[in-house]
């Protein structure tokens, strides 16, 4: 009885090494996942040097701050402050304090829609968030919107961008703020209830009473000034001494 012949045809050597590249390539794959694994499950070592300057940064910017608050609630009377405060309706202090907090996202979005990396595409929008509230946090303690200064240095130090260009970047969100003022404050003018000329809405007596006070202004002047009137013993007093006089 004769053995049945293979109806199947050999493989070639080259699909036979291609397959093999690809399982070698996979099973490297697999051993570096499992090594960086490895590796981030064991606890590193803890520097001393750097966790001693973590303590000398937070020390120094605990100082900074308290010095800054100190400096900004000189000269204020707290407890009127404090009595405002309780004076004040809870709900609306709330939704102030809400609304007031929400704008530092939403310049936050703002901001990254301008900055970005050098291949156009946007940066992570939390260090952009930190820098925005720590910028306007500066603006609340320092003059001269210093904070504009200290949030550029920020998204510098946390992304990798210039200085610069940060700066730039806030320029331009500036001149964008400028131009929704002034955008705003011509709506305000053209709408029909903004108040016109102040002489336009001058009543016709008032109108007539400093006509005519101007006026007696012009002849007093032209006449000089008036004598004052004297009563009627003073007249008399006055006649006799003359008559004595005479």
């Amino acid at each position: 009885m004769s053995a049945p012949c293979s109806t199947r045809a050999p493989v070639p050597v080259s699909v036979r090494r291609s397959y093999a590249r690809r399982l070698s390539a996979r099973a490297a794959k697999a051993s570096a996942r499992s090594s960086t694994k490895s590796a981030t499950s064991l606890s590193s070592p803890s520097n001393p040097s750097s966790s001693q300057r973590w303590r000398r940064a937070w020390l120094i910017g605990l100082v900074v701050s308290v010095a800054l608050l100190g400096w900004v609630l000189y000269k204020i009377n707290v407890r009127e402050v404090w009595a405002d405060a309780q004076r004040a309706d809870p709900l609306w202090l709330l939704l102030t304090v809400v609304v007031a907090t929400l704008t530092f996202p939403v310049r936050s979005i703002r901001w990254r829609l301008i900055l970005r990396d050098q291949g156009g595409r946007p940066f992570p929008w939390l260090p952009l968030w930190h820098a925005t509230t720590i910028g306007f946090m500066a603006n609340n303690l320092l003059p001269a919107r210093a904070g504009e200064v200290a949030r550029g240095y920020v998204a510098s130090r946390q992304l990798p961008v210039r200085f610069s260009t940060a700066l730039a970047s806030i320029a331009v969100e500036r001149v964008f703020d400028a131009l929704i003022m002034l955008g705003l404050m011509a709506v305000a003018i053209a709408a029909p209830s903004f108040p016109a000329a102040a002489g336009a809405h001058r009543p016709p007596a008032a109108a007539g009473t400093s006509r005519r006070s101007r006026d007696s202004r012009g002849g007093g002047a032209a006449r000089g000034p008036r004598r004052p009137q004297e009563s009627g013993p003073l007249r008399r007093r006055r006649f006799l001494v003359a008559g004595a006089v005479d």
